[in-house]
């Protein structure tokens, strides 16, 4: 299922690095792979639409990078529990390419992950959100 903009073989070893705009009702989702675009999908934002879409990539280790949002963590967890090693990162903490005027977007985010650019946030383990919501 992957697939390459060039005539290169894919590493079946190499990570794919997963950026994800993610909206209230949508996902902009693209993929990188050895250094190149594969592709960018829009999906709905559901957890069977992420499992459906992440089954064709099972045989690559998978990282993928969200901004935190609206959402929370759900995502973050979901993805970890497919075995996703996420990262949810904080929106100001992004780099700024000077003269760029395109802003942040799916593709954008997993090219900063791929290059090791991206710093996660601090993320509370289950038990400590399920704790603040009982006070």
């Amino acid at each position: 299922m992957l697939r390459l903009n060039s005539k290169t073989k894919p590493d079946p070893t190499g990570p794919v690095f997963i950026g994800m705009d993610v909206h209230k009702r949508k996902y902009s989702i693209s993929f990188i792979h050895c250094g190149e675009f594969i592709r960018r999908v829009i999906i709905d934002g559901s957890e069977e639409a992420v499992l459906k879409l992440l089954k064709n990539y099972n045989r690559f280790e998978l990282y993928s990078v969200y901004e935190a949002g609206f959402c929370g963590f759900h995502l973050h967890y979901y993805l970890e529990s497919l075995g996703v090693h996420n990262t949810v990162v904080a929106t100001n903490s992004l780099p700024v390419i000077q003269g760029d005027k395109v802003k942040r977007d799916s593709l954008k985010l997993a090219s900063f992950l791929a290059k090791g650019l991206l710093k996660s946030i601090n993320i509370p383990i289950k038990e400590v959100l399920n704790l603040r919501q009982m006070l």
